[in-house]
C-alpha cells in the first residue's frame, strides 16, 4: 500500500513531525510505501495536489492537534473539491479529545482516536486486502449519514517494540540547515500529572487501567542516537519528553551511558518540584546545556489551585539557581490571560521571574482547548468569547476576562521580557522586548520564511552565547 502524510504545521517553523514519522516507520517496517506533504516551507495546496497526484497514494491521513484542526479541514475540503477520491483520515490531539467536532467534518472518511501505530497499519492491511475495516479499534468512519463508533485500544506498553523515527519522510538536509543542526527527539509517552490547561488528564481517562507514563529504555535511545547521528550532521538534541527529570532512577542510567555513547547536547523539560542538587548533577554530567522550567502563573493560588501545579515559589526559585549553579542554561515558561486572572496576578509572575532569574524567557497568552479542564471551567463561567482554536498564543485570546481586555493583554505579553529583564540589563530587557514584538509576525509568516533567515535566527540567538538569553 502505498500511505501519503500530511504535516499541515500552522506556524512553519522547521520541527519534524514526530507523529507522522512514527506512523510511517511502522508501515515501512511492514512493507508498505510512505511519502509526505510537508507544509513547512511554504508549500501551496497547488503544488501539494500535485505532489499527491504523482505519488498517487491509497490513503491520506493527517495528524491534528486543536491549533492545526481548521488548516487540516480546509486541505481535507480542498481535496475534496478537486475531485479527489482517495479516503482521508485525521488523527491526532484534537481527534482524540474533541471526536465528535472531527468526525462532523464530512471531508474526513475517518477520525483516529488516541495512539495510531497499530490502529493505522490494521486499517492499511485491511483495505490492502479488501477487508472490510469498519471494525478498527481507535477509528470513527462517516458511513453516508451514520457514524461508526470503535473502541480504543490498549496503549503500547513496550516501546522498544517500535522501531525508530522514520526521518527520511522530511527533507531532513533543509531541517537542519533551518535549524542550525538541531535535532528533534522524544523517548517518552505520557505525563501523570493533572494540570488544568493540559489534556493528559483526559487522556489519562481515556485509558484507564492501562500504563499510560513509558518510556523508550536508555538503551533503545543510545542505539537510534548512533544511527541517526551518523546519518544526519547533528549539532543539539531537544529531548521533547514532557518532563524529562520525572524518572531518577533512569535518570542516572542515561547520565551514565549517554555521555560516552553520545555526548552531543541537549535540550529539554523539566518539572521545579523534581529539581534537586542530584538531579542538576546528572544532568550537567550527561551534557545537558539548556532546561525549559514552567512558572505558568507567579500567583501561588492561581497556579497551585486553579491550574494544579502544585509547586511552590521556592521550588521554582531553586530549581532556576540550582541550574546556574551547574553552569545549565535555563528558560522560563509563562503564561498570561490565565480565567479570570488580574493585572495584579500577571505582575506576580514577573515578579517571581525576578527572583529566578532564567536567562531566558517565554510567554505565551493562554487559550483554552477541548479536553482540559479549565476549558470546561472557562465554559461553565461563560468565558469563551469564540470558539477559534487556531488563535497563536502569541496573537490574541479566545476568552473574555473582565479585568483585563484582549489589546491590554497582547500589550502586556509584548512588555513581559522587558520587565522581568530590566532589573538586570537594560540593553538586554530592550532586546527582548524588540524580540517579544517580531514574535507575532515571525510566526504568522513562518511559511514563507527562507531557511537561509531560519539558520541566521538559530546560529546567532540558540547557538551564540553571546545572544543567548534570546533565545525561545
Amino acid at each position: 500500500m502505498k500511505v501519503m502524510f500530511c504535516y499541515i504545521n500552522v506556524m512553519g517553523i522547521p520541527y519534524c513531525d514526530l507523529r507522522a514519522a512514527s506512523l510511517s516507520a511502522i508501515l515501512k517496517a511492514n512493507g508498505h510505501e510512505t511519502s509526505l506533504l510537508d507544509f513547512t516551507f511554504n508549500l501551496s495546496h497547488e503544488n501539494a495536489l500535485a505532489q499527491l497526484k504523482e505519488f498517487n497514494p491509497d490513503i491520506l491521513c493527517m495528524s491534528a492537534r486543536s491549533t492545526e484542526f481548521l488548516q487540516s479541514v480546509k486541505f481535507a475540503e480542498f481535496l475534496r473539491k478537486n475531485n479527489t477520491e482517495i479516503p482521508i483520515f485525521v488523527g491526532g490531539s484534537h481527534p482524540t479529545i474533541d471526536p465528535e467536532d472531527a468526525i462532523s467534518h464530512k471531508c474526513f472518511d475517518g477520525i483516529c482516536i488516541g495512539e495510531g501505530e497499530h490502529a493505522l497499519l490494521e486499517l492499511v492491511e485491511k483495505i490492502e486486502k479488501g477487508h472490510d475495516y469498519i471494525n478498527v479499534k481507535n477509528f470513527w468512519f462517516n458511513k453516508g449519514n451514520k457514524v461508526i463508533k470503535n473502541p480504543v485500544r490498549p496503549l503500547i506498553e513496550n516501546l522498544d517494540d517500535l522501531p525508530m523515527f522514520d526521518y527520511d519522510i522530511f527533507d531532513m538536509k533543509k531541517y537542519l540547515k533551518a535549524r542550525n543542526g538541531q535535532f528533534d527527539y522524544i523517548a517518552t509517552r505520557g505525563c501523570p500529572f493533572q494540570c488544568t490547561f493540559c489534556i493528559n488528564p483526559t487522556m489519562q481517562n481515556l485509558y484507564k487501567g492501562s500504563k499510560f507514563v513509558r518510556y523508550l529504555s536508555i538503551d533503545r535511545i543510545i542505539k537510534d542516537l548512533k544511527i541517526l547521528s551518523a546519518r544526519y550532521n547533528i549539532r543539539e538534541i531537544i529531548f521533547f519528553d514532557e518532563t524529562f527529570n520525572m524518572n531518577i532512577r533512569r535518570l542516572k542510567e542515561f547520565s551514565e551511558k549517554y555521555p560516552k555513547e553520545i555526548n552531543i547536547p541537549f535540550e529539554c523539560d523539566a518539572r521545579a518540584d523534581l529539581c534537586n542538587e542530584e538531579v542538576m548533577q546528572l544532568l550537567k554530567k550527561s551534557n545537558c546545556n539548556r532546561i525549559n522550567l514552567a512558572i505558568e502563573s507567579g500567583d501561588p493560588e492561581m497556579r497551585n489551585k486553579l491550574l494544579k501545579k502544585n509547586i511552590s515559589d521556592q521550588q521554582i526559585i531553586n530549581a532556576f539557581h540550582l541550574a546556574k549553579k551547574y553552569g545549565i542554561n535555563t528558560m522560563s515558561l509563562n503564561m498570561i490571560g490565565l480565567p479570570l486572572e488580574t493585572k495584579e496576578q500577571i505582575k506576580k509572575t514577573i515578579e517571581l521571574n525576578k527572583k529566578a532569574m532564567p536567562d531566558s524567557l517565554q510567554v505565551s497568552i493562554f487559550n483554552p482547548f477541548p479536553g482540559s479542564e479549565l476549558y470546561e471551567f472557562c465554559k461553565k463561567k461563560n468565558l469563551l468569547r469564540k470558539k477559534d482554536y487556531s488563535i497563536s498564543y502569541y496573537t490574541g485570546t479566545s476568552l473574555y476576562n473582565p479585568n483585563i481586555t484582549e489589546e491590554e493583554m497582547l500589550n502586556i505579553r509584548e512588555r513581559f521580557a522587558y520587565e522581568s529583564y530590566k532589573d538586570r540589563s537594560k540593553l538586554k530587557a530592550y532586546l527582548l522586548y524588540i524580540r517579544e514584538s517580531l514574535t507575532p509576525y515571525y510566526l504568522r509568516h513562518g511559511n514563507i520564511i527562507p531557511v537561509w533567515f531560519f539558520n541566521l535566527i538559530y546560529k546567532i540567538f540558540f547557538s551564540s552565547k553571546l545572544f543567548n538569553f534570546m533565545r525561545k
